[in-house]
């Protein structure tokens, strides 16, 4: 189905089609057809994630990762928290994390950014094992992406950004939450 009027490239190249109206054949000037080398491009493929980060560290009490913003595409919608990136932009990451920690019983704390509701995620446990996948919105409202608090444990971190910031249609690994 063509539209009606012309189109902004090509003003001096219009077009005509015939419809009836009322039970009268009427013309209309329409956006020319234009040949294959000549159509606007498509967007481009659709978004996939993008390891940014592997690593396993050694947490002794406490340890933050602050990130720069630079390396997270912005996505098209703006971020609807008070706090936001420079561009008004919302930005997304997924995220893997599994923590051993080296003694049984002590209360522990992770935190995560979490923009939905524009603050930090927090699980606590007493756990000696846990295991984490998510996909959320980047807080701008903080430079840490993600911290542990009173934990001497070993941390294994995956980190994914999406390569265009709009949402994958799938993820990396199922999400989920485990421990023991």
């Amino acid at each position: 189905m063509s539209k009606t009027g012309f189109s902004n490239g090509f003003a001096d190249v219009p077009t005509s089609k015939y419809y009836k109206y009322h039970g009268l054949v009427r013309s209309c000037n329409t956006e020319p057809i234009l040949p294959p080398e000549l159509e606007e491009p498509n967007i481009g493929p659709d978004p996939v994630w993008e390891l940014i980060r592997n690593e396993t560290i050694n947490i002794n009490n406490q340890y933050n990762y602050v990130y720069p913003y630079e390396e997270f595409f912005p996505d098209i919608f703006s971020d609807g928290c008070h706090d936001q990136f420079i561009d008004f932009r919302r930005r997304l990451y997924f995220i893997e994390v599994e923590v051993n920690s080296y003694e049984p019983g002590d209360l522990w704390a992770f935190h995560y950014s979490h923009a939905v509701n524009c603050c930090f995620y927090t699980i606590q446990s007493t756990c000696t094992w846990f295991h984490l996948t998510r996909s959320e919105w980047i807080w701008a409202g903080s430079l840490n992406l993600l911290s542990f608090v009173f934990v001497n444990a070993t941390a294994q971190i995956k980190l994914w950004r999406s390569s265009t910031g709009e949402e994958p249609p799938t993820t990396p690994l199922p999400i989920f939450t485990d421990h023991n």
